[in-house]
């Protein structure tokens, strides 16, 4: 005559309370990394941006002057445009310069001042040489040049790389 009720005890609602938790947890952390993910690849958009109006289109500016020398004068002889030729490699390197001393300091100048330079040098070597004969090696030293900018970028400015470096190294 007892009016006691006995409820079971439910074996599994302290299991399942601890299953509703960990994946709650893990909900919040999958937001997290990706409001992060979010925020560093926009983050790493705009440095590339900033590095791509600052630094590149500016060396493709003063590109197309020698563009604009190898591609209407390639039967010319290159001694009737080298002071063209070195002043605006000057042009690049003092740009480069600035560059570095302004915004982006880690920039080695000194290693795209060499490839300039041995470049430059190829155009003084022969007074009859046309400027087609040196048309490759304008090209190369122009790749040189942007591959040494992007990498610098990625690897220093950017940091994209430090990453990736970090996982080799282990």
């Amino acid at each position: 005559m007892h009016n006691f009720h006995h409820f079971p005890i439910e074996s599994g609602a302290g299991s399942s309370n601890l299953i509703a938790v960990i994946a709650i947890i893990i909900s919040v952390l999958s937001l997290i990394s990706s409001i992060y993910l979010i925020y560093l690849t926009k983050r790493l958009e705009i440095l590339y941006q900033e590095f791509e109006s600052l630094c590149i289109k500016n060396v493709e500016n003063i590109f197309s002057g020698l563009d604009n020398i190898f591609d209407q004068n390639e039967l010319s002889l290159a001694s009737d445009h080298r002071s063209h030729i070195t002043t605006i490699m000057t042009e690049l390197q003092g740009f480069l310069i600035s560059l570095r001393d302004s915004v982006y300091g880690k920039i080695d100048v000194q290693s795209l001042i060499d490839i300039m330079e041995s470049f430059t040098e190829k155009i003084y070597v022969g007074n009859d040489a046309k400027l087609l004969e040196f048309k490759g090696d304008y090209y190369s030293t122009k790749l040189k040049i942007y591959n040494s900018l992007y990498n610098h970028a990625i690897e220093k400015e950017i940091g994209i790389l430090l990453i990736f470096k970090r996982k080799r190294s282990i």
